[in-house]
């Protein structure tokens, strides 16, 4: 695949808790295969940032608009960026909600609430222990999502954030399928 593409990238903070970005590129081939375009966008919101417990809302709206679009655009929609309490690879995941795991376009959103615990007493390390709850809905097309296509993810683990801004987060994920995945999860505030 050969692809001519232009791109835009816009991140707006609105404040110091609430911050979204854009992201438009639009793909002219240079091979005979198909042009397309894709939208993402990414809003977040922490409610107490300077207090604690914390709450973290995420927003995540991906679309694509050409199902012919090359397989590299396919958006697998479980594991650390997406859905925690599914595996990135479909296979790795129960029978039933494999084919739930791969689109061209998706609509995600996620709760994060974030309670501080004690493990060190160091001043360069704050640890808290965090529950989530993720929930997405995947589509080929940008123009139909169906109920039938969703899927959800939840669970707890451990945030460690540096004196660095540097944030570790270490989560088990579980879904209603009884399965369950470990993510570790790197965030660069």
């Amino acid at each position: 695949y050969k692809y001519f593409s232009l791109s835009y990238h816009y991140l707006y903070k609105i404040s110091t808790t609430t911050e979204y970005m854009l992201h438009f590129i639009h793909n002219i081939s240079l091979n005979g295969q198909y042009d397309y375009s894709k939208l993402f966008i990414d809003y977040k919101h922490i409610i107490n940032n300077t207090q604690s417990p914390q709450i973290i809302f995420n927003t995540k709206v991906i679309l694509n608009s050409n199902i012919q679009s090359p397989d590299f655009e396919n958006i697998y929609i479980g594991g650390e960026n997406f859905i925690r309490g599914y595996y990135p690879n479909p296979i790795d995941n129960h029978v039933e909600s494999q084919n739930n795991l791969i689109f061209k376009n998706l609509i995600f959103s996620s709760i994060q609430f974030e309670i501080p615990i004690n493990m060190t007493s160091s001043q360069f390390i704050q640890t808290k222990l965090l529950f989530f709850y993720d929930y997405g809905i995947g589509a080929d097309k940008y123009n139909d999502f169906s109920k039938n296509n969703k899927l959800e993810g939840h669970g707890f683990g451990i945030s460690i954030a540096t004196i660095n801004q540097m944030k570790f987060d270490i989560c088990i994920g579980l879904n209603h399928f009884g399965s369950r995945t470990i993510h570790f999860i790197r965030n660069i505030n």
